[in-house]
């Protein structure tokens, strides 16, 4: 009835939200602020008697008497009681006072005094929350944005950035507040708007910075076409693309031991696709080549790593992912730790009905392992291409 921890609950959610800063920095009037207790009946009042002293003394010793406002009530069998009213402020040094909060909000005023003088003013003042939460590291996050307000798209690496006392993990951590900011700051021209996420660089490309780039690792499968005399190497993306290839045929193969037993193949190249994203496969330029084909596992995930390849490289067809080969060696198969159920848009007809299988029929939770199909049967399918 008259407990104080509810009240304070109330008082520090409105702190704690950005809404009191928000108040503050809008110019709004919001003291005196009161928290009021809810006023008792008398017969309540009257059945809880002991229980309401309690709470009472436990107010007075609570350190909190000088915020708690009292009025006198009337009632008809107990008379006249002085009964605590609300949690009371006058000012805001005794609500910053009350939560303890003073030396925090001191530190929030000195904030948003450095961010309105880059010209954040006015965005902090609808969004104070974002200052709020990244008051520990603040002043440093005005470092960099201050640097790439000065020097945007500088065309170093992170860890070449001459901040003082920022290192890349800092960046690295902090990328999300410091995307924030900066979008509110820069001009269009000064950063990729159209870059959303930081994956794959993502926050490196957007501001302009060096990131290392994507690599495949290749075999020209061609004994008479290799690169400098080199059959297995591992490039980045770029060189790749600059390298001038020329196969009928390319292989992209999941695991890496099948990628190394690759026979040798006229007109042909295997690209080891374990680990490869979809969207650095994208970089690679393989429209040198007629036919394009992947080999993975025969479970969920190879399926979806099928679905992911073929939106970055539309003619992908599936080699030895099917059902003939699933019946062939379904004495090998091993169970799929954690199979995915999710709808993949990028799989033919054939491939979708087998994926079905592997997620609600007959082959639920199976694994074809790619190693476990043997290099002679996957040979003999290739001659029969040729």
């Amino acid at each position: 009835m008259f407990r104080i921890e509810p009240l304070r609950k109330k008082a520090l959610l409105y702190y704690e939200s950005g809404r009191f800063h928000a108040d503050i920095l809008n110019g709004r009037e919001i003291f005196p602020l009161r928290y009021p207790f809810k006023k008792p009946n008398e017969r309540a009042l009257v059945a809880s008697i002991e229980e309401v002293r309690e709470q009472m003394a436990t107010l007075r010793r609570s350190g909190t008497g000088g915020y708690i406002e009292y009025r006198t009530l009337e009632y008809k069998t107990i008379g006249r009681q002085r009964l605590p009213a609300a949690l009371s402020f006058e000012t805001q040094d005794e609500f910053l006072r009350f939560l303890g909060k003073e030396e925090e909000y001191r530190l929030f005023e000195q904030g948003f005094e450095e961010a309105r003088k880059l010209g954040l003013g006015e965005f902090l003042r609808q969004k104070p929350q974002i200052l709020l939460k990244n008051l520990e590291h603040w002043r440093s996050i005005l470092s960099v944005v201050r640097f790439f307000l000065e020097n945007p798209k500088p065309g170093i690496y992170l860890r070449e950035l001459p901040i003082e006392g920022i290192d890349s993990k800092f960046i690295q951590s902090h990328k999300k507040i410091l995307d924030t900011l900066l979008q509110e700051l820069l001009e269009l021209e000064s950063y990729d708007a159209s870059i959303t996420r930081f994956s794959n660089y993502g926050f490196e490309r957007k501001y302009g910075l060096r990131y290392p780039s994507n690599r495949v690792r290749f075999r020209t499968l061609d004994l008479e076409a290799r690169v400098c005399g080199v059959e297995d190497m591992e490039i980045a993306c770029e060189a790749f693309n600059s390298l001038n290839l020329r196969a009928r045929r390319i292989f992209i193969i999941e695991n890496l031991t099948t990628f190394l037993a690759f026979a040798s193949l006229p007109s042909a190249l295997a690209i080891y696709g374990g680990g490869f994203k979809a969207g650095q496969l994208a970089e690679l330029d393989l429209s040198f080549a007629e036919e394009l084909y992947y080999w993975g596992d025969i479970d969920t995930h190879g399926f979806a790593i099928l679905s992911s390849v073929r939106s970055a490289h539309k003619r992908v067809r599936s080699f030895l992912m099917d059902r003939a080969t699933m019946n062939r060696f379904a004495q090998l198969c091993v169970e799929e730790p954690s199979p995915t159920e999710a709808d993949l848009p990028n799989l033919t007809p054939e491939e979708a009905a087998l994926y079905d299988e592997l997620r609600f029929g007959a082959y639920r939770a199976m694994r074809l392992e790619q190693e476990r199909i043997a290099m002679a049967f996957a040979m003999q399918r290739i001659e029969a291409m040729l």
